[in-house]
């Protein structure tokens, strides 16, 4: 007996149209978790957000590479790549989104020169978000400004 009790033929709409879960699986542990990309900074404006997403959409038409890096919370900080390329760093050197440093250089060294050195080629070189300047939400912080 496969321990699932319905009446045969089950009538779409009518309470013995669905069968229960049978307990072999009713506690299988969960197969996704929470996850974001390591140390970056969505923008907070809806024009840069859309811009972002559209370009994270573009480059994950394909296989995707995850590597956990860390926690925050519940959720796993992640590095994901496409065809080789780091998608955090691209959007960085895109000027799309921004990075936060991390204290523990030591155990973040190589990703956080990495994310600094994409973004200041996106400040020096002026794209998108610092086409007028290297202004970062940090420097807003810094001088008062907020929304």
């Amino acid at each position: 007996s496969s321990g699932i009790n319905a009446e045969w033929p089950l009538r779409p709409g009518s309470a013995s149209s669905t069968a229960p879960l049978s307990p072999q699986y009713s506690s299988l542990p969960g197969a996704a978790s929470e996850c974001q990309l390591a140390f970056i900074v969505p923008p907070e404006d809806e024009d840069w957000k859309e811009d972002s997403l559209r370009e994270v959409q573009m480059l994950t038409q394909t296989k995707l590479v995850m590597t956990v890096v860390g926690k925050s919370g519940t959720a796993d900080l992640v590095s994901l790549s496409s065809n080789g390329t780091d998608i955090a760093t691209h959007l960085l050197s895109n000027g799309l989104v921004e990075f936060e440093k991390q204290r523990n250089r030591n155990k973040f060294g190589p990703l956080m020169s990495s994310y600094e050195a994409a973004m200041t080629e996106a400040k020096k070189n002026r794209r998108n978000r610092f086409q007028y300047g290297d202004f970062t939400q940090d420097d807003a912080k810094e001088f008062g400004y907020s929304k």
